[in-house]
């Protein structure tokens, strides 16, 4: 029973303090120099930390490029998975049919992707800026 209630406590001033971390982080920081360069970018300027979505925002147009070339890329080899299924298959339905899945939603899964992109674009233009 004490146990339970000292869990309950931590867990509450440290759900409490979680936000006043949240908001101090950048507080009187110039610039955040990363360890390795991600697409050529050593620092973040305080000028990109004050945007819409602050640090989020610029990882993520760093990131995002890299992340749709591989998600298509995924997407391609999938397709192709399921090309050589259907081509494996023989005479059987079971396999052709688990192949057109495969690569059936495999396309679905790409046009998900550029979709999303195209919604958050329309939505908010600065998201990727």
């Amino acid at each position: 029973m004490l146990r339970r209630f000292l869990l309950r406590l931590s867990l509450g001033f440290g759900c409490a303090l979680v936000p006043s971390a949240v908001f101090a982080q950048f507080a009187g920081v110039d610039d955040i120099c990363l360890l390795e360069p991600i697409g050529g970018t050593r620092c973040f300027s305080s000028v990109m930390l004050k945007g819409p979505f602050g640090l989020f925002g610029a990882y993520f147009n760093l990131i995002y490029p890299w992340f749709m070339g591989v998600a298509a890329g995924l997407a391609l080899l999938m397709v192709l998975t399921g090309g050589v299924n259907i081509i494996q298959s023989g005479g059987d339905q079971s396999a052709r049919q688990n192949g057109i899945e495969r690569m059936k939603w495999a396309i679905f899964g790409l046009l998900f992707l550029i979709f999303a992109n195209v919604i958050l674009q329309t939505l908010n233009p600065s998201f990727y800026k």
